[in-house]
C-alpha cells in the first residue's frame, strides 16, 4: 500500500464554517457517517459507520503508517477528525507530514479552492455537486432528529440517505484520484511540503483564549448598546439602525442631506452638524458597529482546554499565502489607547461602569481589545519577533547591483512607457525591473524558450505561466495569453481568483507581477525563519505577515527567537534581515517603528 485516498461523511452539533474543524471534531454529537477509502488503483470502498459495519484493520494501521501517503482533497478536515475517531489522546493529531493535500496542490498550481471550480477550470466533471452534497447531508440530520427514539432500521429514510450520501463519497473519491494523477506529473516542492507540515502542527497547536474576557467584552458591549439604543430612540423616534434610509430621512428632515451613512461618511458629517444631530450620528456609528460578532466567532471555535486552533489555512490565498477561515488575522486592529490594559482589566473584571470618563467610545476600545484574547498558557509568556519593512528589503534585495540600472531612464522604449507603474517609491532601478519582468513574460509566452532576469526563472507550459522564484518555489497563473487591443497596445491576460472568490479573467503588468513576486518572497523569507524555529523546539503558536508569536516560559529568549529570524535563507545569502520584538502576557498588534539599519 503506497497511496490512501480518504473522504468521510460526518456530524456534529458545532457548524463546521463557523468553529472549524477541531472545535467541529471534539464535540460531543460528532459522529463520523460513512468512511470511504481507496488503496491505489484498487476499487473504491465505503463502509457504513452510521450502520455498524467496521473499517478493515489493515486501513486503520495505515491511517498512522509512515510509509503510507493519505491523500484528501482537504486533507486537515479529514486527519483531524480521523484523529478524533482513533481516540487519539487528547489534543494530539495524526502527523500531518504522512498526508497530501489536493487542495493545497492545486492552489500551488494557480487552480481553483473547489471541486466545483476546479471541474470548471480543467474543463471536466471530475465531482459531485458540493450544493447538492449538503442538501443531502442535512436532509439526513434532520431526518434523524425528527425519528427521535426510534430505531435506524425501522426507518426506511435514513438508508436511502446514507446510500445517497455514498454515490457522492463514490465520485468525490474518483474526482480525488483523477485531480491527483492530474497533479502528480507537475509535483509541489518538498519543502512547500513540509512548510505545510509546519503550518498543520501550528493549527495543531493552537493559541489560548481568555474566555473570560470574551465573555465579559460581549456583556461589556450589550450594557453599553443598550443605553445608546435607547438614547438614539429618545433622539430620532427610530427603533433600531437596522434602516439607513429611514436613518437619511431623519437627517433630511432636521437640515442634514447625507447621501451615506458609513463610517467615513458619518465622520465627516459630524464635523459640520448641529448639536443634537452630531449625538445622533455619533450613537449610529456606535450601533452600527458590531463588536461582538468577532467574539462570538471566538466563542463558537475554542476548543474544550479554552485554545483556539485550525486559524491559518496553507496556501489559502492564490499564489501561496495564508487565509484565515476563522478569524482574519492579517487586519486585527491596532492597540492605541494609552489605559488600553486598565480598559482591559475593568471590562474583565465586568465593572463597566469604571469605563466612564476613561474612553470616549466603547464601541473602540473592544475593538482594540479584541487582539488582547489571545494569551499564553499559564508561566508562559508571548514573544512577539517581526521583520520591519520586510518587503521593502526584499525589493532592495532584487534591485541590487543592476548595471541596467544607470542607463535605465534613456533605455525606456516609447511603446513601453504605458507599462511603466511606481512600486514602493519612485525608484529607476524599480521600474526597470517591472519593464524587464514584464518583457520577460512576453517572451515566453510568445516563444518556447525559458527567461531569465533578476534571479527570476519565466516558463510557459501546459497552459500555466510559471515564475520561479530563488527560493525554490513557483507563482502559476494559468491560461496565460497576450492581447492586442485596437489602439495597438497589449496586455498580458490570465485566469485566476478575483478579490470576490471568483475564477475569473484578470490583467497583469510587470508592476503586477513585481508585486506578487516581493509578497511571495516575503511569505518563503518568513516560512524559513519558522522552519529554523521549529527546529530549535520554539512552539509558534501565531504567525502574520512579517512576524512570529511563540508561546514560552523565559522571556529571555526573545534574543535567541531574533538571532534564528535574522538569518538569511540559503537562497538568499546577502539578504540583510533586522528583527524587532516584546515580550506581553497577552497578544498586542502594535505600529510598527523604524528599522534599525
Amino acid at each position: 500500500m503506497n497511496h490512501l485516498y480518504i473522504d468521510i461523511e460526518t456530524t456534529s452539533g458545532a457548524k463546521l464554517a463557523r468553529a472549524g474543524a477541531y472545535r467541529y471534531a471534539e464535540d460531543d454529537k460528532f459522529r463520523i457517517l460513512l468512511f470511504g477509502y481507496a488503496v491505489d488503483d484498487n476499487p473504491i470502498h465505503i463502509v457504513n459507520l452510521e450502520q455498524g459495519e467496521s473499517i478493515p484493520r489493515e486501513v486503520l494501521e495505515a491511517l498512522e503508517d509512515a510509509s503510507v501517503t493519505k491523500i484528501a482533497y482537504d486533507a486537515q478536515f479529514e486527519r483531524v477528525c480521523l484523529s478524533r475517531f482513533l481516540g487519539l489522546p487528547g489534543n494530539t493529531y495524526l502527523c500531518p507530514e504522512h498526508w497530501r493535500c489536493t487542495k493545497v496542490w492545486a492552489s500551488y498550481r494557480g487552480l481553483p479552492d473547489s471541486m466545483k471550480k476546479l471541474s470548471d477550470a480543467l474543463g471536466v466533471h471530475i465531482a459531485a455537486d458540493p450544493d447538492v452534497q449538503t442538501v443531502l447531508r442535512e436532509k439526513y440530520i434532520h431526518d434523524l432528529r425528527k425519528g427521535g427514539n426510534q430505531s435506524l432500521e425501522s426507518r426506511e429514510d435514513i438508508p436511502v440517505a446514507l446510500q445517497t450520501l455514498g454515490q457522492c463519497i463514490r465520485q468525490n473519491l474518483t474526482a480525488e484520484r483523477a485531480l491527483h494523477a492530474y497533479l502528480r506529473k507537475y509535483p509541489m516542492p518538498d519543502t512547500e511540503w513540509a512548510n505545510y507540515a509546519i503550518a498543520q502542527h501550528i493549527n495543531d497547536r493552537g493559541v489560548k483564549l481568555d474566555r473570560k474576557l470574551v465573555s465579559n467584552a460581549i456583556n461589556c458591549d450589550n450594557f453599553f448598546r443598550g443605553s445608546a439604543a435607547r438614547r438614539f430612540k429618545e433622539i430620532t423616534g427610530l427603533d433600531s439602525v437596522d434602516s439607513p434610509a429611514q436613518f437619511r430621512h431623519w437627517l433630511a428632515a432636521n437640515g442634514v442631506r447625507a447621501d451615506s451613512v458609513s463610517k467615513d461618511a458619518v465622520t465627516r458629517l459630524r464635523k459640520t452638524t448641529p448639536l443634537e444631530t452630531e449625538e445622533a450620528l455619533r450613537l449610529w456609528e456606535i450601533l452600527s458597529r458590531t463588536v461582538t460578532r468577532k467574539y462570538d466567532s471566538l466563542g463558537e471555535a475554542v476548543c474544550g482546554d479554552g485554545r483556539l486552533r485550525g486559524l491559518f489555512r496553507f496556501c489559502g490565498h492564490p499564489l501561496g499565502r495564508f487565509s484565515h477561515p476563522l478569524i482574519q488575522l492579517d487586519n486585527l486592529p491596532v492597540c492605541r489607547s494609552s489605559e488600553l490594559s486598565e480598559l482591559r482589566e475593568i471590562v474583565r473584571s465586568g465593572e463597566f461602569n469604571n469605563m466612564d470618563g476613561l474612553c470616549e467610545s466603547v464601541t473602540d476600545i473592544l475593538t482594540q481589545l479584541f487582539v488582547t484574547s489571545f494569551v499564553p498558557r499559564r508561566k508562559c509568556r508571548l514573544l512577539v519577533a517581526e521583520y520591519p519593512a520586510l518587503e521593502t528589503r526584499i525589493l532592495e534585495w532584487l534591485v541590487r547591483n543592476d548595471w541596467e540600472a544607470r542607463a535605465c531612464s534613456r533605455n525606456y522604449v516609447q511603446d513601453e512607457q504605458p507599462r511603466v507603474s511606481e512600486y514602493f517609491y519612485d525608484d529607476p532601478r524599480v521600474t526597470r525591473l517591472c519593464l524587464d519582468i514584464d518583457n520577460a513574460i512576453r517572451r515566453c509566452l510568445t516563444h518556447p524558450t525559458i527567461a531569465k532576469t533578476h534571479g527570476l526563472l519565466f516558463t510557459s507550459y501546459s497552459g500555466t505561466l510559471c515564475i520561479g522564484l530563488p527560493s525554490g518555489r513557483a507563482l502559476c497563473y494559468r491560461e496565460p495569453e497576450i492581447m492586442f487591443g485596437v489602439d495597438g497596445f497589449s496586455a498580458i491576460m490570465y485566469a485566476g481568483m478575483n478579490k470576490d472568490g471568483r475564477w475569473d479573467i484578470m490583467q497583469g503588468n510587470g508592476a503586477k507581477f513585481l508585486r506578487d513576486i516581493v509578497q511571495g518572497l516575503a511569505r518563503d523569507v518568513l516560512l524559513d525563519a519558522m522552519r529554523r524555529l521549529s527546529e530549535a523546539n520554539y512552539p509558534i503558536i501565531l504567525h502574520l505577515e512579517n512576524k512570529v508569536i511563540v508561546e514560552s516560559e523565559e522571556p529571555a529568549a526573545l534574543m535567541a527567537i531574533s538571532a534564528i529570524m535574522e538569518q538569511p535563507p540559503r537562497w538568499a545569502k546577502d539578504l540583510k534581515l533586522t528583527t524587532q520584538g516584546y515580550a506581553c502576557n497577552h497578544y498586542l498588534e502594535k505600529k510598527q517603528r523604524a528599522s534599525r539599519r
